[in-house]
């Protein structure tokens, strides 16, 4: 013999069954922080530009320089502590950035190139 529970008393034991489900799940996620890798950031050089020509990144995150213009280029580190030679067209070339503070960069080829990577 079976019977069914109908109208309020249903919702009542559906809320009693599911209520403390949900309050795990979220006691489970609190004081928590997502997870999060390293990102890939990528500049692209096209029209005599970088595009952007300023990043804030993360310690230990990718930006990669993407030369898309007709002629050669390179991103290069005003104190020199990075250089990624001449980039052809369709070229590119990456790096990691592993220390905070800001990082000053040009091209070598074309001087009123200049752009930025902010790390923080």
């Amino acid at each position: 013999m079976s019977f069914r529970i109908t109208g309020a008393r249903a919702r009542l034991r559906v809320r009693r069954l599911l209520l403390p489900a949900v309050c795990w799940l979220a006691f489970l996620g609190c004081g928590r922080e997502t997870p999060h890798g390293p990102t890939l950031h990528t500049v692209t050089i096209h029209q005599l530009r970088f595009d952007p020509d300023s990043l804030r990144v993360a310690p230990g995150d990718t930006v990669a320089w993407l030369n898309r213009d007709i002629v050669p280029h390179t991103a290069t580190a005003a104190n020199g502590r990075w250089d990624s030679k001449t980039l052809q067209p369709s070229e590119s070339w990456r790096t990691v950035f592993t220390a905070a503070g800001d990082e000053p960069y040009g091209c070598t080829l074309h001087t009123t190139m200049t752009g930025r990577i902010e790390v923080r």
